[in-house]
């Protein structure tokens, strides 16, 4: 069945627009079957993607999936340029229309984050805008996921892609945190491969009437992010 998809693909490819095809190839290289002539082909070609980030991280990918790691840390630089900064988070900004129908692509600010934060966490796991890709799609998410499942689910797979380099990692070291309310501890404990995260939650009777100062401290090499409801 995946031969039968990857021949597909491969028939259908020629009619595609380039920002489509990048991500064919993408599936494809993650399938085991990639075609290397045509991702080379477009890789060096790529002004086609018309500067969609999506699109650009996804070829990022198929090359390095393809053993072209110099080709694709050239396509992740030009990504760079691009990140928005601000506040300690990193997104893609300004994919808020993906189209009709065949002229459908994947671009949205939470599916271009996400997959950035996939070739990122894979291509150069040691890169300073990671952190803040992971603080940006914390923040995003809702009581129901990250806004369409399409996007829930990339949100999904970019930041397991990010915690399989870290907090999954064989390396990984414990991080330990203490939670402090008013200058009282009410949480304590330690995050790694076994348990990467932790839900806490607040008693009233530990707040008190107007501001409240709630202090969170780590220790350890991780990286400690949290969201605060």
């Amino acid at each position: 069945v995946i031969q039968w998809g990857v021949d597909w693909l491969n028939q259908e490819r020629p009619k595609m627009d380039p920002r489509t095809n990048a991500f064919a190839l993408y599936a494809m290289a993650l399938a085991g079957l990639p075609n290397e002539a045509a991702t080379l082909a477009l890789a060096r070609n790529h002004a086609g993607l018309n500067g969609d980030e999506f699109s650009l991280a996804a070829l990022a990918l198929t090359l390095h999936e393809i053993g072209e790691d110099a080709l694709a840390a050239e396509l992740m630089a030009e990504l760079g340029e691009t990140a928005v900064s601000q506040d300690g988070s990193v997104h893609w900004a300004g994919a808020d229309h993906d189209g009709y129908y065949y002229d459908k692509v994947m671009s949205s600010d939470v599916r271009t984050t996400a997959l950035a934060l996939s070739a990122y966490s894979q291509i150069q796991p040691a890169s300073d805008l990671i952190p803040g890709m992971v603080r940006w799609l914390m923040a995003q998410r809702r009581s129901q996921g990250w806004g369409s499942t399409n996007e829930t689910s990339f949100a999904i797979l970019g930041l397991t892609d990010h915690l399989l380099v870290t907090s999954f990692s064989e390396a990984a070291a414990s991080t330990g945190y203490t939670v402090q309310v008013n200058g009282r501890t009410v949480a304590n404990g330690n995050l790694g491969r076994g348990e990467p995260a932790v839900s806490l939650t607040i008693p009233l009777e530990d707040l008190q009437t107007g501001q409240n100062e709630i202090v969170l401290t780590q220790s350890g090499s991780g990286r400690l992010y949290f969201v605060l409801n």
